[in-house]
């Protein structure tokens, strides 16, 4: 089932966003800091998987503030890893995660 399905568990996100943690998984015109590369924007990562053949095993979402600012980013990874915590640098910054099983 990997090859066509991937499951991304976004903690903090809510239902469909509006949540607590980082919720913002694309660009757009309410969130255009956020890199458009398919390790930030789910929508390019998607079109990488459909025209390349590579599929995403982790990904970066952020929390967008209202004047457009990154306060934070959190990895998520494709199930059945999980993002775990180095134990050094920000935790609130997704290069101080990993995925691990």
């Amino acid at each position: 089932m990997n090859d066509f399905y991937r499951l991304f568990m976004v903690p903090g996100m809510a239902h469909c966003g509006g949540g607590p943690g980082a919720d913002v998984l694309f660009q757009s015109e309410v969130a255009p800091s956020i890199p458009l590369t398919p390790e930030r924007d789910m929508l390019s990562a998607l079109e990488r998987w459909v025209e390349k053949g590579e599929a995403p095993s982790k990904f970066v979402t952020s929390r967008v503030e209202p004047d457009g600012t990154i306060s934070l980013t959190r990895l998520v990874c494709s199930y059945p890893t999980v993002a775990v915590f180095s134990g050094t640098g920000d935790p609130m910054q997704a290069e101080t995660w990993r995925c691990a099983k």
